[in-house]
C-alpha cells in the first residue's frame, strides 16, 4: 500500500501540453495548454461537476484571446469563423475583469473565460443549450476556487487532520469524494450542536462545514455556518478573509446559475432534445434551482427529469435528490 500511495504522490494530476494558437476573430497568435488527461479523484458533485485532484482542468479548457477576448474550447479554434459571425463578435466581448493583452492563460480567471464563452455563444447565436452549458460552467469553476484552503495555519491543519480529509484518493478506493466530504460536514455540524469548544476551535469547525459544503457548489447549506462566522467577525482575520472571498464567489456562482436558468428552459421548450438530453437538461435545472433554494421549481424540475428520461440510473438520481427537498 505504502508503495501504491509513493507512486500515486509521483503521478502527474493532469497531462497537457502547451500549445500555439491563433485566434479566429483577430488571427492573434497565443499560448494555451491542452488538457491531454485528469481524473476526478476530487469528486464529482450531484450537478455532474467533476473535481480534479488538487488541480483545475476546468480553467484550461476554454481559451481566450488576450487581444479581442475571443473565447473558446479547441474546437472553437480550430474552424473558422464566418464574416457574418466576425461582425457580431468584434468589439462586442466585454471581460469581467481586464485582461491585458500579454496576459498568460493561466492568469485569467476560470470564470472570466466562460463567462466570455457564454459571450461568444449568445452573440453568435448558438444553440441555448450550449449557451446555458457555458454559464453552468462558469458557476462550475467557482467551487474549487471558493473552498479556500487555510494555508500555514497549523491549528487549520490539526482539525483538518483529525477528521482525517487528508486521505489519498487511493486510500478512498471507488468511494466519491464528495459523499465523503459530506458525511464529515454533517458529522462536524453534530459535534458543533452537542459540544462547546474554544472560540478558535469553535469557528475553525464552523469554517471547515462551509468550506466543505461550499467546494461541492451546496450553497445554502454553506450560507448557515458563514454565517455564525460573520457573527464573529473580527476574532481571526485569516477566517475573516477566508470568509469574505468565500462569500462572494457563492454570490458569483448564484448569478452565473441564475443566467444558465433561462437557456436551459429554452432548450427544453424547443421539443429539438432526445430523451436522454430533456431528462439530463431537467435535473440539472432541478439541481440549480436547488441549490438556489427553491424547493418548488426544483421538485417539478426532477418530476419532470424522472418522467422524460429513458436512464434508470438518472431517475434513481433524481428521485434521491428530490427526496432531500424540504416540504
Amino acid at each position: 500500500m505504502k508503495l501504491l500511495i509513493l507512486l500515486l504522490l509521483l503521478t502527474p494530476l493532469d497531462e497537457k501540453k502547451k500549445v500555439r494558437v491563433t485566434c479566429p476573430l483577430d488571427g492573434h497568435k497565443f499560448t494555451a495548454t491542452r488538457i491531454l488527461r485528469t481524473n476526478d479523484w476530487g469528486g464529482v458533485d450531484k450537478d455532474f461537476c467533476r473535481h480534479a485532484y488538487k488541480t483545475r482542468p476546468i480553467n484550461y479548457y476554454v481559451w481566450v484571446c488576450p487581444k479581442c477576448f475571443f473565447a473558446g474550447k479547441k474546437k472553437d479554434f480550430d474552424e473558422e469563423l464566418s464574416d457574418e459571425t466576425k461582425e457580431k463578435l468584434r468589439g462586442k466581448l466585454k471581460p469581467l475583469e481586464p485582461i491585458r493583452k500579454g496576459r498568460k492563460q493561466e492568469a485569467i480567471p476560470g470564470y472570466v473565460k466562460y463567462d466570455l464563452l457564454a459571450q461568444v455563444k449568445t452573440l453568435s447565436a448558438a444553440p441555448p443549450l450550449e449557451i446555458g452549458k457555458a454559464w453552468l460552467s462558469a458557476g462550475w469553476t467557482l467551487r474549487d476556487e471558493g473552498a479556500i484552503f487555510l494555508e500555514d495555519f497549523d491549528e487549520w491543519e490539526r482539525v483538518w487532520s483529525s477528521y482525517r480529509l487528508d486521505r489519498l484518493p487511493l486510500q478512498l478506493g471507488k468511494r466519491n469524494r464528495a459523499d465523503y466530504d459530506f458525511e464529515i460536514a454533517r458529522k462536524v455540524e453534530k459535534k458543533l450542536e452537542e459540544r462547546r469548544y474554544k472560540t478558535l476551535d469553535r469557528m475553525l469547525r464552523l469554517y471547515l462545514v462551509a468550506y466543505l459544503y461550499r467546494k461541492h457548489g451546496e450553497l445554502i447549506p454553506a450560507l448557515a455556518p458563514i454565517a455564525k462566522l460573520d457573527a464573529s467577525r473580527g476574532e481571526n482575520s485569516v477566517i475573516d478573509d477566508a470568509v469574505a472571498k468565500m462569500k462572494k464567489t457563492i454570490e458569483r456562482e448564484q448569478g452565473f446559475l441564475r443566467r444558465a436558468l433561462p437557456h436551459f428552459e429554452k432548450a427544453l421548450e424547443s421539443g429539438r432534445l432526445a430523451p436522454t438530453t430533456k431528462g439530463e437538461i431537467a435535473y440539472v435545472q432541478g439541481e440549480i434551482h436547488r441549490r438556489l433554494g427553491d424547493n418548488v421549481k426544483a421538485r417539478a424540475a426532477y418530476d419532470l427529469a424522472l418522467k422524460t428520461s429513458p436512464s434508470k440510473s438518472l431517475q434513481q438520481l433524481a428521485t434521491d435528490q428530490r427526496a432531500t427537498l424540504s416540504p
